[in-house]
């Protein structure tokens, strides 16, 4: 296939791109001996953290954290208000009064359907009834989010061990920060810190703060499917960017062996922690980035 001149890009940039993202230079390894490699890696590497996670639910301690994580943006977006333009400020109200009037709508109408079937069938359900089961869907909500940010963190922990398997740790970890903070800068509100831990010093790591990131979804003010498109976007470019570095440092078919145990890992993890399955079906279609993935032997 010919390219333009000025889009040609020498194995010497490559490298350079390689060298940048992980911190050093990085020595190719021969893709027989990396699937060989690869072949014996059976276990799950388990964060310490997801060891003994209950699933959906943040620990204790980690609900103080994200008090005062959700504190620090509510702060913040008191300065970023300062700042919006007036325009911008008013089609932003402007688009919460049509959201809101659509659900008051929807509302409405369910309300209406559901009085229709309850003269039909003679059934009054009680009002309690009514309100518990939508405050039950929200905690759900809530609940899918952390779980996701856990299965995503999970994901990237085997991903950084089995890499590390090819490449020192040091630098593997480095790439894994740089790209985070890369993603970071496409979504701020969703991403804001995420790189910080709680006491908002730098995971050196390249993992996500998972209690910021959900303050940070808390405070966005959108329509939430838009929120959630927003929120899966983020981790799948975050997921994205590390396989491109990881192509690019050992190789299209040592990366697809990396990703290909991966994700046998991962249904083992589902397995073995009881996520939904619909759970496992959002993380793979939204977040694990499109890519040619063989089948482990």
């Amino acid at each position: 296939m010919a390219f333009d001149d000025d889009f040609k890009i020498s194995m010497d940039d490559i490298k350079d791109i390689v060298s940048e993202l992980f911190g050093e230079k990085i020595e190719k390894i021969d893709e027989s001996k990396a699937k060989e490699i690869l072949k014996q890696e059976e276990k799950i590497y388990l964060d310490k953290d997801l060891e003994s996670l209950q699933i959906g639910k943040l620990t204790e301690e980690e609900e103080k954290i994200l008090q005062s994580y959700e504190n620090e943006v509510k702060e913040d977006k008191k300065e970023e208000v300062k700042q919006v333009n007036i325009e911008e400020l008013r089609q932003q109200i402007e688009s919460e009064v049509r959201e809101k009037l659509r659900k008051e709508m929807e509302e409405e109408r369910a309300r209406k359907r559901e009085e229709v079937l309850k003269k039909l069938e003679g059934v009054k359900e009680p009002e309690a009834e009514l309100k518990k089961t939508t405050f039950e869907q929200t905690i759900t909500n809530y609940s899918e989010k952390i779980s996701l940010l856990q299965i995503f963190e999970q994901s990237q922990n085997i991903f950084k061990n089995l890499l590390s398997k090819l490449i020192k740790r040091t630098p593997v970890e480095t790439m894994f920060l740089k790209t985070l903070e890369k993603v970071m800068l496409k979504y701020p509100d969703v991403l804001r810190k995420a790189d910080h831990n709680q006491y908002n010093k730098i995971r050196v790591d390249g993992s996500i703060e998972i209690g910021r990131v959900a303050a940070n979804i808390n405070a966005i003010n959108m329509p939430e499917k838009q929120k959630e498109e927003k929120f899966f976007k983020a981790l799948h470019d975050v997921f994205e960017e590390r396989l491109i570095a990881t192509e690019l440092a050992v190789g299209i078919a040592t990366k697809d062996e990396i990703i290909s145990k991966l994700l046998l890992q991962m249904d083992q993890v589902f397995e073995m922690k009881k996520f939904p399955q619909r759970l496992k079906d959002i993380f793979i279609e939204k977040i694990v980035p499109s890519t040619t993935v063989k089948q482990g032997e």
